[in-house]
């Protein structure tokens, strides 16, 4: 497994898993509930360490350190990665703890467990269906595991890109995913490319006959 730290090449590889636009509209929507569902499970199992906890005010919960952690390592890749995009991510997982909070607070801790899992699971099973039925790929994380941490900001893109963010950038991402696509799908476009370039000619040289 290579780690490519190059912001185009982590989307490009992220996007040539997601090129089916059913499968993309899931993902817009499962992503973010699996980022919220694994910050309600880290509330559950509270963080207790001593030396953490008291740098917060009394009463504060934190979630585990396990999920502190990878919440923190999400945030840094992604402000690395595309900075702007990553300050939006930071401001949507303080409003997911906020929201986990007040659920952990009035439900207690074994009912925000059951509804934890119930959101995890059920976003986990509708990706691979956008997979398997739509997008007839395996999801990334099976061929590399640190693009679950590109997904977050990658359905972002997705969404701003339709606003018209960075269009260059855009453009960059498509062109270089084509070197992350199965070796028949890249055939296929070449015969596809081919195939216009063919049409186009014998038009032109029809006109000229």
């Amino acid at each position: 497994m290579v780690l490519i730290v190059n912001s185009v090449e982590q989307y490009a590889e992220y996007a040539s898993y997601h090129r089916n636009m059913v499968n993309v509209i899931i993902h817009i929507i499962a992503v973010p509930i699996i980022v919220f569902s694994s910050l309600l499970l880290g509330l559950s199992f509270p963080c207790n360490i001593a030396s953490i906890t008291s740098l917060f005010p009394s009463g504060t919960v934190l979630p585990n350190i396990v999920v502190l952690i990878l919440g923190a390592y999400l945030i840094g890749l992604s402000l690395f990665l595309e900075p702007f995009l990553g300050a939006v991510l930071a401001f949507e997982l303080w409003a997911m703890y906020t929201v986990g909070v007040n659920i952990l607070t009035t439900y207690g801790y074994n009912t925000t467990l059951y509804i934890a899992l119930g959101l995890f699971l059920a976003s986990w099973i509708v990706q691979f269906f956008g997979h398997g039925v739509h997008e007839k790929r395996a999801p990334a994380l099976l061929t590399n595991i640190f693009q679950i941490f590109v997904a977050p900001t990658f359905v972002l893109l997705e969404l701003f890109g339709h606003f018209g963010y960075r269009p260059e950038f855009q453009k960059k991402i498509r062109n270089s995913l084509v070197k992350y696509l199965p070796k028949n799908n890249i055939n296929n476009n070449n015969n596809n490319n081919n195939n216009n370039n063919n049409s186009v000619a014998k038009k032109r040289s029809s006109k000229h006959a």
